[in-house]
């Protein structure tokens, strides 16, 4: 999988394990089914310390979605489809992913990290742990579905191609009006960028 990377990508990735290794002791750990299930609350905790905590989207901040989402979570486990991820230092979890796997395919649903190790990018040095352990562990996935909602960086993790179509419904007030020019100019000039530097949008990864 690393032959697909960029080399600036490889070496933030290098660079990054080795920062959180210099802290003390860095490993990650692999949960499956009910035993990730029991790991729930961790998973609310870590992603409820980070900036989704701060915006109101974390999972502890939405009862209602979080009942979704453990009901979910416990739906996966009776298809034997449900894999957890945790990132630690010193033994205090700092990061984690919550996934799906679906026939060959990964669905990487959740990530979350500790606010105060987010200079160590920890949640996208345990994606490509989690990457690395199916590749190890779990031949036939073949696909990894990073659900790139806002297209910010784990695009810079895939090689594979993709066509997406994007519709945005806003109210008629003069607010909504206005809110969906600006979305759309922001979008334009991301894509403008994008085509200047020869990158092309990919929300999914393969090995």
């Amino acid at each position: 999988y690393k032959e697909f990377l960029s080399k600036r990508v490889g070496r933030a990735y290098r660079r990054q394990t080795k920062r959180l290794n210099e802290l003390g002791d860095y490993h990650c750990e692999f949960f499956r089914d009910r035993e990730a299930l029991e790991h729930f609350d961790d998973f609310v905790a870590i992603e409820d310390s980070g900036w989704k905590g701060k915006q109101g989207s974390s999972l502890a901040k939405a009862p209602a979605y979080h009942e979704f989402c453990k009901t979910l979570c416990g739906s996966y486990c009776d298809c034997r489809s449900l894999l957890m991820s945790f990132s630690s230092v010193n033994y205090k979890r700092i990061a984690a992913t919550l996934c799906s796997l679906e026939g060959n395919v990964c669905h990487v649903l959740r990530t979350g990290y500790l606010e105060d190790y987010s200079t160590y990018s920890p949640s996208n040095v345990l994606l490509m742990e989690t990457i690395r352990h199916l590749c190890e562990h779990y031949p036939n996935i073949t696909l990894v579905n990073t659900h790139p909602y806002s297209y910010g960086y784990k695009q810079n993790y895939c090689h594979t191609e993709e066509s997406c179509l994007t519709y945005q419904i806003v109210n008629k007030t003069l607010k909504a009006s206005m809110y969906n020019q600006l979305y759309t100019l922001k979008n334009n000039i991301k894509a403008s960028v994008e085509r200047i530097r020869g990158r092309t949008r990919q929300p999914a990864i393969s090995h």
